[in-house]
């Protein structure tokens, strides 16, 4: 689905919960469609991010002029963010380690603009700076900054922790990883897919939180996927064992074994399927996987918006290995395996049955 950029649904509560992954997918949809529209919104979004990332909740008032007057300096002066590469090599782009959100150019202002963004901007800090807060009165110790490494649709990252471990980062994913990962703080927390080959910890085990799973190893190779569009949290393991914790009990799976958890709790421990790690080389996997499911999937991979022009449509299943490639690619495997017509359009992809 796609959403036309839409200035009076953003808002600093919105983008609080953005910012944070509270917010719905159409909620997010709204935000990225706003981002997208004009090198403004970019930078405010990033200096958001960036000031939730490094932000120590203060034992005093935040300094709201002085705050302000450095976002102002920033939104009116060239972005300069942490060092990335990003190779491209069709529409699903594989990149470097590289926290957040891309810098915008210099961007001029018209008057009257800066009050709409100083009160999305303040009001957004104000609300993340409280719900930190909250989170150390609540727990009688100071919230960790994070370093965030974000993918959007089409793109994967190959991340390097600050201690050897690795994390092959899929599609339109988040993680959070905390500043002082190698004083020993291990809590990673992810939104979307990730593999982690993680070296082996003595002391303090390696923790991700996502969805409704907390996983808990010392050293392993294990994938942890959960989208805003999953109903369930899957954890499944490559090589070495975890421990997977959920509302209701805990559970030790070892190589070749996964688990789906949900809000009412989990489907028991199963064999891994091999096809879950194959993001990580470039190959989406899809194995009778309902049209309208499949397309949230090929959206993601592709950076693509494919519509169905028939429900009919939607009574088939899809099957097949996707190589990281082109919208063109794409439009010619739909049209030949599944004998559709593909009508393009920039990025969208309309299909009709023949």
């Amino acid at each position: 689905m796609s959403y036309a950029p839409d200035e009076s649904k953003i808002s600093a509560a919105l983008l609080g919960r953005f910012l944070t992954g509270e917010c719905t997918a159409e909620e997010a949809g709204y935000v990225r469609a706003w981002v997208a529209s004009a090198p403004v919104a970019a930078g405010v979004v990033e200096l958001l991010a960036e000031y939730r990332a490094n932000r120590v909740v203060p034992e005093q008032m935040v300094d709201v002029d002085a705050l302000w007057q450095g976002i102002q300096s920033r939104i009116l002066s060239d972005v300069t963010v942490h060092g990335s590469s990003l190779e491209s090599g069709g529409s699903t782009r594989e990149k470097t380690t590289r926290p957040a959100l891309q810098g915008m150019g210099r961007q001029p202002l018209r008057g009257g603009v800066w009050y709409t963004l100083a009160g999305v901007i303040m009001g957004t800090i104000a609300i993340i700076a409280g719900q930190q807060l909250g989170l150390t009165r609540l727990g009688g110790h100071r919230v960790s900054p994070m370093s965030i490494y974000a993918t959007g649709n089409g793109e994967r990252a190959n991340i390097t922790l600050p201690d050897g471990s690795t994390v092959a980062l899929d599609v339109a994913s988040r993680l959070d990883v905390p500043a002082d990962y190698l004083a020993g703080n291990h809590t990673l927390r992810l939104m979307g897919e990730a593999l982690f080959t993680i070296r082996h910890h003595d002391g303090t085990p390696f923790t991700v939180i996502s969805g409704s799973a907390t996983t808990r190893v010392l050293g392993t190779s294990f994938l942890v996927r959960h989208y805003a569009t999953d109903s369930n949290t899957i954890v499944a393991v490559r090589d070495g064992k975890v421990v997977v914790h959920e509302a209701l009990r805990s559970m030790v799976l070892t190589a070749a074994q996964q688990v789906a958890i949900g809000q009412m709790g989990s489907s028991g421990v199963q064999l891994a399927d091999p096809a879950l790690f194959s993001f990580a080389t470039g190959i989406l996997t899809l194995k009778g996987v309902p049209f309208p499911k499949a397309v949230v999937e090929l959206d993601r991979w592709f950076d693509a918006d494919i519509r169905l022009s028939d429900p009919a449509l939607n009574t088939q299943d899809l099957t097949g290995e996707y190589a990281a490639g082109s919208l063109a690619e794409l439009t010619e495997i739909l049209a030949v395996t599944y004998n559709m017509r593909v009508v393009r359009s920039g990025r969208v992809l309309t299909l009709f049955p023949r």
